[in-house]
């Protein structure tokens, strides 16, 4: 046999195999990514009344008053839930986002996380979350508000308000449902 005719029954080996290969990768994603999308699709609960679930409520910066932030920290889901509630009118409108972050993020990670988005941004490495959505209109009601005391400040006169609200339940968000719950959180709103 010359050595030509031997090199190209080599390589026609060589691509076979290679060809058999991607089939068999291909053959495989084919069978197991509609079961990764499955478990995506299963329903992952978040209830911010949970022991292990931390909160903290922001309404300050170092420029005064702002809107009231409550995050909710779910150290196992690697999830932040933040619920602002805006202070422009005394309807005090409610949005929220879910931040999801990487299974190797750190609860302090997350905590800096937090810290950065109500502050100076003290700290320059922190974890970014993987993905980010924001929750549909009409989540939360305001339930209760009471005008508690005026409060002056160099950038003006605020009216601190006790809010109490109420977050239904929503559907799938981020492979994420929100158990319903209610709360309470103070809002500043400046006088004219």
């Amino acid at each position: 046999m010359s050595k030509g005719l031997f090199n190209q029954m080599k390589s026609r080996s060589r691509t076979a195999w290679g060809v058999s290969q991607i089939s068999a990768c291909l053959l495989t994603a084919m069978i197991f990514a509609p079961l990764a999308a499955e478990d995506d699709k299963k329903e992952k609960k978040l209830d911010v009344k949970k022991k292990n679930v931390k909160r903290l409520e922001s309404n300050q910066t170092f420029g005064g008053y702002t809107k009231t932030s409550l995050f909710y920290t779910f150290p196992t889901e690697k999830v932040i839930l933040r619920i602002l509630i805006d202070n422009q009118s005394e309807k005090f409108p409610i949005s929220g986002v879910i931040y999801t972050f990487k299974p190797e993020t750190t609860v302090e990670g997350m905590k800096k996380w937090i810290n950065n988005q109500t502050s100076d941004a003290l700290f320059p490495d922190v974890p970014l979350p993987a993905a980010k959505k924001e929750l549909g209109k009409g989540i939360g009601k305001i339930t209760s508000r009471k005008k508690k005391e005026s409060v002056k400040t160099p950038f003006g006169l605020f009216d601190k308000y006790d809010v109490e609200f109420q977050f239904s339940r929503m559907g799938l968000v981020s492979g994420y449902s929100i158990r319903p719950f209610s709360e309470k959180a103070s809002v500043y709103m400046k006088r004219p």
